[in-house]
């Protein structure tokens, strides 16, 4: 799921070669992070305030994407962009985009427009307990 990210990672690393500079600089990864009690509660909440966020992009011109896109095939965009889950699903999606990318620095957004403020909070929690 991480593989366009991996891309844009090694474009960045080439550019660094050709212009004269080392390829092994950090390279920060940023998410959008959700930790559900469970998967089922992960989505439910995070759904609604990304697919608007996402949706906005879209008409303001994102490349490659339209505002229908993110409702028909938001799970696969999931997968693709975010790290949502329960805790164990996004311990492992973390594990898997730092093997894709070859980063260690994750800098993950756990709030968003839209996001019930108790739930943000308990997100944060979550996630400290991954960390």
């Amino acid at each position: 799921p991480f593989d366009q990210l991996a891309e844009y990672v090694e474009i960045f690393r080439n550019e660094r070669r050709a212009h004269g500079l080392s390829d092994d600089a950090k390279c920060p990864i940023v998410r959008e992070c959700f930790i559900g009690r469970d998967a089922a509660h992960a989505r439910e909440v995070s759904r609604g305030p990304l697919l608007a966020k996402y949706s906005t992009y879209a008409a303001w011109g994102q490349e490659g994407a339209s505002a229908g896109d993110f409702e028909t095939a938001f799970d696969e965009f999931i997968a693709a962009h975010f790290l949502i889950g329960d805790i164990y699903q996004v311990r492992d999606q973390l594990q898997q985009c730092a093997e894709a990318t070859g980063s260690d620095h994750f800098l993950m957004r756990m709030q968003w427009p839209g996001l019930d403020q108790g739930e943000a909070l308990a997100n944060i929690e979550r996630i400290g307990n991954l960390i």
